[in-house]
């Protein structure tokens, strides 16, 4: 009688476990099928990627080792059914992604998506994340996918993919819809003038990965762990305490009538300016559009604007004069060029140079604030951080 018990005691288990297994079954067919009904609802074209079985591999002894970079793979991915990839033709395509990492990247640096924001100095200002595939995916596809979740980001991020047939690294933002790509790379700037990237901003960085991972069933990994890229944005952010800095002059009208628009236009002009789209004056290096501002000219009142569709009836009391010092090249000697344009426009719409407490402007005050620029150019040259270079422009 008891061996009867014991009997069907076990016959029970055996039975609950094997209805328990093909539920489990039917569940993750169920996930597979939700997931390739996602992808062909968002792209007509797309294909089944590329998947790894886990008992073939273990993916991070797979990775060859890289400092400071954490290897992360969904787990569901690694359990769902597809082509199976042996040992060495998981490492080829491992070798693949790293060679095109370091393809360039427009606007991000030459050592593109795994170094992004790496300049020659070391100074990396990005968190970033790389995510390699096989399989071709339209632009929108993954654009759509990306902005779902971009909107939770405060820093500056951007979304990059390494364009197929071409094979070049570009941003997804100014491709054409018809765009396809294979490997993907997102990058989350450590800090800005708000202050250093937060834990929980590098939280939803990483959830937006995960989930762009997930849907294309691919791998990713980051350029460093969350404990570096906080400490990393903290450093940024001192960068910025130090080196973030305007030099200004303003200019102020000696005669109750102020400076007309007409006389501001023609002078500014005469001495290379432009009026931008923020409606205020401005002079480059060259006059190509888009080429980097040495110094602008603004309205000392109001929101700094002039209007440029009513410049004969506009006047001011005041202008000023001023320049971003970090996002200029050769800061020191744009200074003396902008001491010049100020001393121009002084006379000839007779006002007077006056500091930001309104106290006139002495040429010992003038050397006084040329030589503290200077002193900020080299400091910043020995930061690693060259005044006007492409990683001084993004930060500053």
């Amino acid at each position: 009688m008891i061996e009867l018990r014991t009997a069907l005691i076990i016959a029970g288990l055996v039975l609950f476990v094997v209805i328990a297994m093909i539920s489990y079954d039917r569940y993750r067919l169920t996930r597979i099928r939700e997931q390739e009904s996602r992808l062909r609802d968002l792209d007509p074209d797309w294909e089944e990627p590329t998947l790894l079985h886990r008992e073939e591999i273990d993916i991070n002894t797979a990775l060859p080792a890289e400092p400071g970079h954490t290897i992360l793979s969904p787990e569901e991915d690694l359990d769902e059914p597809g082509v199976n990839l042996d040992v060495d033709e998981f490492d080829d395509e491992l070798r693949d992604a790293q060679e095109v990492a370091h393809t360039p990247i427009h606007g991000i640096n030459i050592r593109a998506i795994q170094e992004a924001g790496l300049d020659e100095g070391g100074i990396e200002i990005d968190f970033v994340a790389r995510i390699p595939g096989k399989n071709v995916i339209k632009r929108d596809t993954a654009l759509g996918l990306y902005r779902q979740h971009e909107y939770e980001l405060q820093k500056r991020h951007r979304v990059f993919g390494y364009s197929y047939p071409s094979k070049v690294w570009v941003d997804l933002e100014s491709e054409s819809k018809s765009a396809r790509f294979t490997h993907f790379g997102m990058t989350l700037q450590l800090a800005d003038r708000n202050g250093p990237v937060t834990e929980s901003e590098l939280n939803q960085f990483s959830q937006m990965v995960l989930r762009f991972a997930e849907v294309f069933g691919r791998r990713f990994s980051f350029s460093m762990s969350f404990e570096d890229a906080l400490d990393q944005g903290k450093h940024i952010d001192e960068l910025y305490k130090k080196y973030d800095a305007l030099a200004i002059l303003n200019i102020l009208a000696r005669h109750s009538r102020g400076f007309s628009g007409g006389d501001i236009d023609r002078y500014a002009r005469e001495l290379g300016m432009d009026l931008n789209q923020k409606n205020f004056y401005q002079k480059r290096r060259v006059s190509a559009v888009g080429s980097p501002m040495i110094y602008g000219l603004a309205n000392l009142f109001g929101n700094g604007e002039f209007e440029p569709d009513n410049l004969e009836d506009f006047h001011t009391d005041g202008l000023t004069v001023f320049m971003n010092i970090p996002a200029t090249s050769k800061p020191a000697a744009a200074f003396r060029e902008m001491v010049t344009s100020a001393t121009t426009l002084c006379e000839r719409l007779e006002g007077k140079l006056v500091d930001q407490n309104r106290k006139m402007m002495t040429d010992q005050g003038l050397e006084k604030i040329g030589q503290q620029i200077h002193k900020l150019e080299l400091e910043m040259e020995s930061d690693h951080i060259p005044p006007g270079g492409e990683l001084a422009i993004r930060l500053f």
